[in-house]
């Protein structure tokens, strides 16, 4: 999903806020994604028109700003692209010195409900990834497999739905790795107005993915895999476990490739083929994706 500028040619651009921005944005999205169902109460008519009139007033060209919010509420457009119009609106407030239309009364929320158009998966997805980029800076395995697994699960009813009619094409595991990547592309590093940012934190999630924290956290899912494998007889337990180390790897074949790095073969994961390498913290982890040490015990 290419993201395009929202400004015109006779419209100077404006700077769109950093990480920290989009984090917040992507968190009140993925706090208030059943906003649609009780809109009413929460957000009249007049409610409505004032934050329109407050949008405009930051801006010298209302012509543009007419033009922006129109953008930000056509059901037409992408998040990516309402968001980048947010965005923009809201780092006009700052540099206005207008903390009042960022930090209370206009919360990130409200502003969300003129994405309520957009399919709750894509919130979920860019939701979930948003989570992974930031457990993958801190080394939170907790948080990042988790959301893996949120992704996973959304991706999987994506593929579904996809090939609801073509079961050749919904069992072949190449096919499903090229879909993988083509979702972790769109939406990973949706703003590409930000690239002086964007290429520093592709940079800072690839050094973990290929160092120690990727290493062990591959590691740990290839022994999960392996020991769900022989001793579950759950297809969709058994089918979700295989799946997390090949998307680990997918994001480094995806980094790579952004950062216009060379090919290299992915070094293979830590080392683990017993119950005891993992630490109590790691077990806990694995049980939150709903994976119990009872399985990873048997042979």
């Amino acid at each position: 999903m290419n993201v395009n500028s929202c400004s015109t040619s006779s419209v100077p651009q404006q700077r769109l806020l950093g990480d920290n921005g989009k984090n917040s944005l992507l968190s009140s999205l993925k706090k208030t994604s059943n906003i649609a169902g009780n809109i009413a109460g929460f957000f009249s008519k007049n409610r409505e028109k004032k934050v329109w009139n407050d949008i405009k007033s930051l801006f010298e060209d209302k012509e543009y700003a007419s033009f922006l919010l129109k953008r930000m509420k056509d059901p037409k457009n992408s998040l990516n692209k309402k968001m980048d119009i947010f965005l923009e609106i809201k780092t006009l407030a700052i540099k206005k010195h207008q903390k009042n239309f960022y930090k209370n009364e206009y919360k990130d929320g409200e502003i969300s409900f003129y994405f309520n158009e957009i399919p709750i998966y894509e919130k979920k997805i860019i939701s979930a990834l948003n989570e992974i980029k930031k457990s993958a800076k801190t080394e939170n395995k907790d948080t990042f497999l988790i959301n893996l697994k949120i992704l996973i699960d959304e991706i999987d009813k994506e593929w579904l739905i996809k090939n609801k009619n073509n079961e050749e094409e919904l069992l072949d595991h190449e096919a499903r790795r090229e879909f993988n990547r083509e979702i972790i592309t769109r939406y990973l590093f949706p703003f590409a107005s930000e690239k002086v940012i964007e290429e520093q934190e592709q940079e800072q999630i690839l050094d973990k993915m290929e160092g120690a924290f990727g290493k062990r956290l591959r590691g740990m899912m290839e022994f999960t895999a392996y020991k769900v494998g022989n001793n579950v007889e759950d297809p969709a337990l058994i089918s979700a476990a295989y799946k997390y180390q090949p998307l680990m790897e997918d994001f480094i074949i995806i980094l790579r490739q952004q950062l216009k790095k060379e090919e290299k073969i992915i070094d293979k994961p830590e080392y683990i083929s017993t119950l005891e390498q993992l630490t109590k913290s790691e077990i806990d982890t694995l049980r939150k994706i709903n994976i119990h040490s009872s399985v990873l015990e048997l042979d």
